[in-house]
């Protein structure tokens, strides 16, 4: 029955996952192109940290794997424009009113990174091809990763092995 702000100041908050046991959780900071931990258990229950920063590319969902693996999926790489942009508050609610259309990714760049639980990047995929981009969503699932699109009508299917 009670709302509590547990982050504040985050440039464009999107995408969570639970770690281990719920220990914690990650939250996307999109617009700084960075991940965040708040501690939910245990010693450091309610502190908050940068789980992972630098990403060269913007990170939209998270998932972890239930085991040792957080994927991130990232949407596209970073533009210094919008970067310009993160703490710019009523300037970004004006943009997000434009069409759609403009708002679309111009680079046609796949990218999903492998996190461990310490946030160092183990695995690290990308393609720079035509059919399949501007990945959304990334989930393990029986030695494959599913991954959706913010633009393509249909799913990717790719194999850990």
């Amino acid at each position: 029955g009670e709302t509590k702000v547990h982050l504040e100041d985050l440039a464009f908050a999107n995408g969570v996952a639970l770690g281990p046991n719920d220990e914690w959780v990650l939250i996307n900071d999109t617009g700084r192109s960075r991940i965040m931990r708040l501690w939910l258990q245990g010693e450091r229950a309610g502190e908050s940290e940068v789980f992972i920063d630098g990403l060269p590319a913007m990170p939209d969902n998270l998932s972890f794997n239930g085991r040792d693996r957080i994927w991130v999926a990232l949407v596209s790489l970073r533009s210094a424009e919008l970067e310009a942009l993160a703490d710019k508050i009523l300037l970004r609610k004006l943009i997000t009113g434009l069409p759609s259309a403009a708002l679309m990714p111009k680079d046609h760049y796949a990218f999903v990174l492998g996190l461990d639980l310490n946030g160092e990047v183990v695995t690290n995929l990308q393609d720079s091809g035509e059919r399949f981009y501007a990945i959304t969503g990334v989930n393990e699932f029986d030695g494959n990763l599913y991954l959706g699109s913010l633009l393509a009508p249909d799913i990717a299917i790719y194999p850990l092995k």
